[in-house]
């Protein structure tokens, strides 16, 4: 029922809530708690939540608190999905799903890229060889270990890294696609079109720069190579890719949006105008 509740027919999908609904109000513990699961299976709106809340209140369980974690990301409530998934991995060591959940919250978190690294490490550690979301770590590890190198953090190993998970995920990606489908968690892109020859240059300059803060050195390098300061990709010319203040540079104006929060803090061009 968990994997064919959103599948369902909108006209069944609302009989199925009206009845787990009704469950929730029987006087029977485990009659109550199975209409929560479907409740929260069905996934209609961010008010599965509290269902699940009550769920794992009343029947706590690993599998329930990451369910719960889960929902929680598709209200982007990250803070919420981490306390939910280190719950879910206190009463359950093993359950390597929350692993994965928790390195996807992270990795939507400003300035975590060594917690996304530990926790994509655990679920990796963790996880079945045929696990759903291997493929998907693979990537993310890759991504998170090449950002690290375009922000001046990096090193030689974090090449390596790059190089090694990005070969583990095509090396899965046959054997897992037709179970699962396709890498969804949004890395698989920016790891594909990853210059190697472009990292490896990066570091060569950042070798050449050893008096220059982490800040100025990412600052440095993204100008020097011209690479969106967001994902690290090719950086469009003239004022369409770039921000007012002439630090960073930008592939697109989603890569802009999306880095916004994080440039506003050091933006010279927001503190003149001081917005």
């Amino acid at each position: 029922l968990d994997e064919k509740a959103v599948l369902m027919l909108d006209q069944t999908a609302l009989l199925v809530r009206a009845i787990a609904s009704d469950m929730t109000s029987s006087k029977d513990r485990s009659t109550r708690c199975q209409g929560l699961w479907i409740l929260a299976a069905c996934r209609s709106n961010p008010m599965d939540v509290p269902a699940l809340r009550q769920l794992t209140r009343e029947e706590p369980s690993a599998r329930a608190y990451a369910f719960q974690a889960d929902m929680m990301g598709f209200c982007k409530q990250w803070n919420g999905v981490i306390d939910s998934a280190k719950k879910a991995v206190e009463l359950d060591a093993g359950y390597h799903a929350a692993y994965y959940i928790l390195a996807v919250a992270n990795n939507n978190r400003e300035k975590c890229g060594d917690e996304v690294l530990k926790y994509c490490e655990m679920y990796l550690e963790k996880a079945p060889s045929d696990a759903r979301k291997r493929v998907d770590t693979h990537f993310m590890a890759a991504s998170t270990h090449a950002l690290k190198i375009y922000d001046g953090e990096g090193s030689r190993e974090s090449l390596e890294q790059v190089r090694f998970h990005r070969g583990k995920a095509k090396e899965l990606e046959p054997s897992i696609v037709p179970l699962w489908g396709p890498a969804t968690n949004g890395s698989r892109d920016f790891v594909e079109a990853l210059d190697m020859d472009k990292l490896g240059r990066l570091l060569d300059l950042a070798d050449e720069q050893p008096r220059r803060s982490k800040t100025g050195l990412g600052k440095f390098l993204r100008t020097e190579t011209k690479c969106c300061a967001h994902c690290g990709g090719v950086e469009q010319t003239g004022s369409a890719g770039a921000c007012p203040c002439g630090d960073v540079g930008y592939c697109c104006s989603a890569c802009q949006s999306s880095n916004w929060k994080m440039h506003k803090t050091t933006c010279s061009s927001k503190q003149r105008e001081g917005k």
